[in-house]
């Protein structure tokens, strides 16, 4: 389906079931490979080569036996859905609002790539420009550091058996990399984050605002990066 605004531009219109489709998927594709990669780089145990025993340092005993479980972590499948959900649905929608001609396959079929920009409205082009800048900062930033502390909590559970086992705790096949360096220290496993929103309040309450924003010129150049692709 396709709507033609004018006799030189046509904005297609993607199926919003399958946009729908697309970001469900991708919020779930995202989770688990967050909460690899995050306690990846935060563990204190260096990582051995095989993966099983890789996988073995980084789950718990419980996300081992039941991986499924890690979707039910307190918020993070949530803090993901929301990220995705505002690449997906915000940025878009905005893109087509302000910059219909990036949609269409006319402004595409010059010889030189490099005319793409130019055509483009500069009053348009800058406001789009200055959302994505604003929308980096203000709202993805905070989603990405809520996402990495709920990411990095381990999950437990008492009543199937798998009780708490302390990250730190040393064992003879693991070797301990926090011995002669620093390493991350991790919020503690008697005082977890309840959800998305209660990280995000002790967050505020116990560090201040600007850790929601930390990092936050990674994200403002990544999302430039991505506007216009």
């Amino acid at each position: 389906m396709s709507l033609k605004p004018g006799a030189h531009n046509t904005v297609e219109v993607p199926n919003g079931f399958y946009l729908l489709l697309y970001a469900a998927f991708l919020s779930l594709l995202s989770t688990p490979f967050t909460v690899l990669i995050n306690r990846a780089i935060t563990t204190p145990h260096r990582l051995p080569w095989v993966g099983w025993k890789s996988l073995q340092i980084l789950l718990t005993p419980y996300e081992l036996h039941r991986p499924w479980m890690i979707y039910f972590a307190p918020g993070l499948l949530l803090a993901r859905t929301l990220h995705v959900s505002w690449l997906v649905f915000v940025h878009r929608g905005v893109r087509r609002i302000l910059l219909p001609s990036l949609n269409t396959d006319d402004l595409y079929n010059e010889d030189d790539p490099s005319t793409v920009i130019e055509r483009l409205p500069p009053f348009r082009l800058g406001l789009y420009i200055l959302f994505v800048a604003i929308s980096a900062i203000t709202v993805l930033t905070p989603l990405e550091v809520i996402s990495t502390r709920l990411s990095v909590q381990r999950n437990h559970s008492e009543a199937a058996g798998f009780g708490r086992v302390p990250q730190e705790e040393e064992s003879a096949d693991v070797e301990y990399a926090g011995r002669d360096e620093d390493v991350i220290a991790l919020r503690p496993e008697d005082n977890p984050y309840e959800g998305f929103v209660h990280c995000g309040k002790q967050i505020i309450q116990e560090e201040g605002i600007p850790t929601l924003l930390r990092a936050s010129w990674v994200t403002l150049l990544l999302s430039l990066i991505g506007a216009f692709s």
